[in-house]
């Protein structure tokens, strides 16, 4: 089951001493209700599916600890049961994440793609008996050849130069399909991982569309931050005053070329009095007699 990524697992370690005691408990409550926040804001599609924790005395400790911050946060006028089921799975998930830290080997397994592994592997396989029909083709005397088109003809019971010419056309086309097949499940998995990611962090989804990813970097300290945003706007500079973008373009209230003459916001005289009488343009035509305007 998909769903978002929760938060870090946080370190767990057993505590030795009163103040670290009350630190950690503390640090667990800090979690749990973070944790708790978000789970009652995911729909039950949205959750990961959890593992089965080995039982051992970190869990077991954990689990008090957790205990303890779950009856300090309960709220009786509240307890229905959509209530206890996101405590439940944000003590669940929290326990989860504190104790189980993901190792390198499932990381890489998790990268793996199977189906595109198995596919590639076919391909590669039909290359090398496309490339030795080919170079057998030739009339090349080779004994090490001549074994190995020997089981290609036991392997696909050819009897003639006709079943092997068939066979040779039939390969090219797996060999079509499949790369084909292949490019279009990256095509689909990209599209599905883009959507995700958009709908999951649009500020990601945008940076990853047209530039390289870029590594995080620590975050500037205040003082940097104030001397960067002084230099932009503490200090006096010259600006072209008379740049034409600086003032709104006004257009002439009459103007006239030839036998066309153009009013811009000019009252029009009526039989009756009309509140609403300045269109924004009049366009008159004296060699046509006509006249139009637009609000």
């Amino acid at each position: 089951m998909s769903g978002r990524k929760l938060m870090d697992p946080p370190t767990y370690k057993h505590p030795s001493s009163e103040g670290e005691q009350h630190a950690v408990r503390n640090k667990i409550k800090e979690d749990f209700q973070i944790m708790w926040h978000k789970v009652r804001l995911l729909q039950m599609s949205e959750r990961e599916k959890l593992p089965k924790l080995k039982t051992n005395s970190k869990l077991i400790k954990l689990q008090e600890e957790i205990n303890g911050v779950i009856e300090e946060l309960l709220e009786e006028d509240e307890m229905d049961i959509t209530y206890i089921n996101n405590l439940i799975y944000a003590a669940a998930t929290n326990m989860t994440q504190t104790l189980n830290e993901p190792s390198k080997i499932s990381k890489t397994r998790r990268n793996v793609k199977f189906w595109k592994t198995g596919m590639q592997k076919q391909i590669s396989s039909w290359r090398k008996e496309l490339s030795i029909i080919a170079e057998t083709g030739t009339g090349s005397d080779n004994g090490k050849l001549n074994k190995k088109m020997g089981k290609i003809f036991k392997k696909y019971t050819l009897t003639n130069a006709r079943d092997v010419a068939q066979l040779t056309e039939t390969l090219k086309q797996e060999v079509q399909t499949k790369a084909q097949r292949i490019k279009r499940y990256e095509k689909r998995e990209t599209q599905y991982s883009q959507n995700k990611m958009f709908k999951e962090d649009t500020k990601i989804f945008y940076r990853n569309l047209g530039m390289k990813n870029t590594e995080a970097r620590e975050p500037p300290s205040m003082a940097e931050a104030e001397t960067y945003w002084k230099s932009l706007w503490g200090e006096e500079a010259q600006h072209n005053e008379r740049a034409e973008w600086v003032y709104p373009h006004m257009p002439k209230p009459v103007y006239e070329e030839g036998d066309v003459t153009v009013l811009w916001n000019q009252a029009v005289h009526t039989e009756r009095e009309v509140t609403v009488n300045r269109p924004d343009i009049i366009i008159k035509n004296k060699k046509e007699k006509t006249c139009t305007y637009n609000h």
